[in-house]
């Protein structure tokens, strides 16, 4: 190096270096050799990052809370809709563990998802009217349950629920309560938010309050009812008969009325009766029986339930006196709430017609009972036969046959089809429809394309 430059870098005693040029420096926005940062340029920078970190990371919690929320809530839709769909399978029963000790039973087994978002088990119930292990479980024919949820959301109470699905939220602690009767089950829902409430233990989720946090999805048995299209249901309480077959001054009359659905009782009569007889059919001769009292009432709709006598069907019967068009009303009520008056009833009203002794002018002897022959005089028809069995007519054995002829007892009924194959039904006939058609007694009567001949 330029010994003279050596000098000018490296100055001496008594010497002065040379000064920077123009234009360069710290705070000159030229280029310059790299500078580290002060200390307090450091302090200031973390403290920075670390507000951005806490503030992200809160919104983050709150993002994931969000996340979990929402699957639960779908968890919980898609639970309800795995319930309806085994209720379906089931003829209406929900398969449920029975809980001797409870109103309800446990339906955990059932749920597309056992665990919520959080990893907790769900919690189910069914109310014990609707479940599989109750010998008179149909929702469809149901009006009320033994469930009943107090929602504080809507401070309202709502009787009469099928389901409840519990999930026990971001604490994973149940804290719904469960309050039972020896009848009765009344699920209580507080406030989000309620301080040190819990009262839901089980050995599995002991006492642990805490701020509430659960999330419920009830079940009405209405809106059940709703997604199983109960509408129009078979399930309904009904009464079957649509007309009453015709009778004869001095001779013998017998016909039985039917009902089906609803909530049949599990032993001794199916279901309770009521008859009002207006125009006095029992002053000519006829009597109405039921296994377990007399079904007679001025007004049916204001009988007590215990003064309807119980048995499966009621019997008309008797040796008229007197000829004329009787109208009867029949009540029909079945076991839906034996603790109370919201059972199922059914009503229908009918005319029974007494001829006169020569009516019919075929001088026949058919009394009720006997067997009687229906023969096609139309098209080409095909049927099945069958027992009638609570009213109604049963051809599940019964093969597909050519309708020429048949001879039908007191006990059978007739499935009749306009194909081959027995798929195409035109009418179900009863013994009674054919008796009733049968006015010159003498136990033939004719089949044609729907109608019945004598």
């Amino acid at each position: 190096m330029d010994p003279e430059r050596r000098l000018a870098l490296c100055p001496g005693p008594g010497r002065k270096g040379r000064a920077l040029p123009s234009g360069t420096g710290l705070f000159s926005g030229k280029p310059m050799r790299s500078r580290g940062f002060t200390l307090i340029e450091l302090a200031i920078i973390l403290v920075i990052l670390g507000v951005l970190v806490g503030l992200g990371a809160g919104v983050v919690g709150l993002l994931i809370q969000r996340v979990h929320y929402n699957q639960t809530r779908e968890r919980l839709e898609a639970n309800v809709e795995a319930v309806v769909g085994r209720a379906e399978l089931n003829r209406g029963c929900i398969p449920a563990v029975d809980d001797p000790s409870t109103p309800y039973g446990y339906c955990s087994s059932l749920l597309r998802n056992r665990t919520d978002a959080w990893r907790k088990d769900f919690l189910c119930l069914v109310a014990d009217e609707i479940a599989n292990y109750t010998a008179s479980c149909s929702i469809c024919a149901r009006r009320t349950t033994s469930l009943t949820v107090v929602d504080e959301m809507d401070n309202a109470t709502h009787p009469d629920i099928a389901v409840v699905l519990v999930s026990a939220g971001p604490n994973r602690n149940l804290q719904t309560a469960i309050q039972n009767t020896s009848t009765n089950t009344t699920v209580y829902i507080p406030l989000p938010g309620t301080p040190n409430f819990d009262n839901y233990t089980s050995s599995e989720d002991p006492l642990r309050p805490q701020s509430y946090d659960d999330l419920v999805r009830y079940v009405s048995l209405s809106e059940l009812k709703g997604k199983l299209r109960c509408v129009y249901s078979e399930e309904n309480l009904r009464i079957l008969n649509h007309e009453l077959p015709y009778g004869f001054v001095g001779s013998a009359y017998q016909a039985r009325v039917y009902a089906r659905g609803g909530v049949p009782y599990p032993s001794d009569g199916k279901y309770r009766w009521c008859v009002e007889d207006p125009d006095n059919a029992t002053d000519a001769g006829l009597n109405f029986l039921c296994d377990t009292g007399n079904p007679l009432s001025g007004n049916c709709s204001s009988t007590p339930e215990t003064d309807w006598p119980r048995c499966d069907q009621l019997l008309v019967n008797g040796t008229p006196s007197a000829s004329g068009n009787f109208e009867l009303t029949f009540w029909v009520r079945d076991n839906n709430d034996p603790s109370g008056g919201e059972d199922n009833i059914a009503s229908r009203t009918l005319v029974l017609t007494i001829n006169p002794a020569t009516a019919g002018g075929g001088g026949g002897v058919c009394a009720y009972g006997s067997p009687i022959t229906l023969v096609n005089r139309g098209g080409n028809r095909y049927l099945r036969v069958g027992n009638i069995w609570g009213g109604w007519c049963s051809t599940i054995f019964s093969s597909c046959i050519a309708f020429h002829s048949v001879t039908v007892t007191s006990n059978q009924c007739l499935r009749v089809y306009q194909d081959s194959s027995c798929r195409s039904l035109e009418r179900i006939l009863f013994y009674d429809n054919l008796y009733s058609a049968d006015t010159s007694r003498d136990c033939v009567v004719s089949y044609v394309n729907g109608t019945l001949q004598d």
